[in-house]
């Protein structure tokens, strides 16, 4: 750990071992080993050549830009609003609900989606096709069960009350806006 739990801050190593650990096998070890350890099966073809449709690779480029933004986005909430990482023995020590995390409860696996789906048209890879819906069926399981489990755990009715304000997986529209219970003791503002 890395000091007092509710001011410390993880340091920026702590967050590239992090990101490294999960995210990093998930989306570029694992399919590296897969695009090294299998045939070329092509996702989409253009022609009898095997040629890849013009599109493609900057529509995984896309993906892929907009995956990795997004890991960015949501990791620095994890460091500046949860004061943690996204590790479970490093975890978040206060519940983070801004940034990303005010449209969709899960935008680090949604991103997570974006890069592996992106390498998939990148490489044009059947089975990086297969591999990216592998991880989203892991995820649609493991989140509800696991993951939610764990938050409500850790965080209580605070979750709870934003559970039932921010979707898990598709945004919202509009951000969502935190209510804070007031202290009895602080005046109100006029």
């Amino acid at each position: 750990m890395c000091g007092s739990r509710d001011t410390a801050f993880p340091t920026a190593l702590q967050h590239a071992k992090a990101v490294a650990t999960a995210p990093g096998l998930a989306a570029v070890i694992l399919p590296a080993f897969i695009l090294y350890g299998t045939d070329h099966v092509p996702l989409l073809t253009a022609d009898a050549e095997d040629e890849a449709p013009w599109w493609l690779l900057p529509a995984g480029v896309l993906y892929f830009i907009a995956g990795a933004g997004v890991m960015l986005a949501t990791n620095i909430s994890f460091h500046t609003e949860g004061r943690g990482t996204l590790l479970p023995w490093d975890a978040p020590k206060r519940l983070v609900v801004q940034g990303l995390y005010q449209y969709s409860r899960n935008p680090m696996f949604l991103g997570v989606f974006a890069l592996v789906f992106g390498e998939a048209l990148i490489f044009n890879s059947r089975h990086l096709l297969y591999y990216f819906l592998l991880v989203l069926a892991m995820q649609l399981v493991h989140v509800p069960l696991n993951e939610e489990r764990w938050l409500r755990g850790g965080f209580g009715a605070e979750y709870e009350e934003y559970c039932k304000h921010v979707p898990r997986w598709l945004p919202r529209m509009q951000p969502y806006k935190r209510v804070l219970a007031r202290d009895p003791d602080r005046p109100r503002k006029a």
